[in-house]
């Protein structure tokens, strides 16, 4: 982690949106015994949730989200997508709602196998999970909720930065990486569970 993914974020989406939530993390079956008593893992597993959202020009924006409740995942939108939006998604339960706060919804029947009808589709934003899993599994192996967000506006701005390394590319970087800072306590320090005390240095 470093003060690259912390300058770089996300930007509020534009019609027509395609959206997906996938899972980041390891499968419960390869934990070892202690760790699964003592950390309890179950169900998912260690797995944290993660939300995308792609519009028309390929331009992607991605979070972690505590849950996917339909509350939260609503709420992602409405965060994130201009209202008169046009919404493309699976038949997920959760979006259908969303012509209530001023949305067009249209959706794909994956169980049924239906991927693409006419234009609607949300196989972009979900190929983009591939590029996210595939270096989670052969370069980074584990990404603590504390960090998961640096490491998803590091792979949306990746992708959304287009092909090459050039020195544009990096100048841009360059410059959002102005004022943000990020220590090395910051990277290291563990998350306080609710009830611990603070630190006597305030963190």
């Amino acid at each position: 982690i470093n003060k690259q993914e912390t300058a770089l974020a996300g930007h509020p989406a534009q019609p027509n949106i395609q959206i997906d939530e996938t899972w980041i993390g390891g499968k419960a079956k390869n934990v070892h015994k202690s760790k699964k008593k003592t950390e309890g893992w179950t169900g998912m597993g260690n797995k944290f949730a993660v939300i995308g959202l792609r519009q028309d020009d390929g331009t992607v924006i991605i979070f972690p989200v505590p849950n996917t409740y339909a509350e939260t995942l609503q709420n992602a939108v409405l965060d994130n997508v201009k209202p008169g939006s046009t919404i493309w998604s699976d038949e997920a339960p959760a979006y259908k709602p969303l012509p209530g706060y001023g949305y067009l919804h249209e959706w794909v029947t994956h169980r049924s196998g239906e991927y693409v009808r006419d234009m609607v589709t949300n196989n972009g934003v979900e190929s983009f999970w591939a590029l996210l899993k595939r270096c989670y599994i052969g370069t980074f192996h584990y990404m603590r909720w504390k960090h998961l967000h640096r490491y998803c506006d590091e792979f949306a701005y990746r992708h959304n930065a287009g092909k090459g390394n050039g020195f544009e590319t990096i100048g841009v970087v360059l410059r959002c990486m102005v004022g943000k800072r990020v220590t090395y306590r910051q990277l290291i320090q563990k998350e306080r569970k609710q009830g611990d005390a603070p630190r006597p240095d305030g963190e």
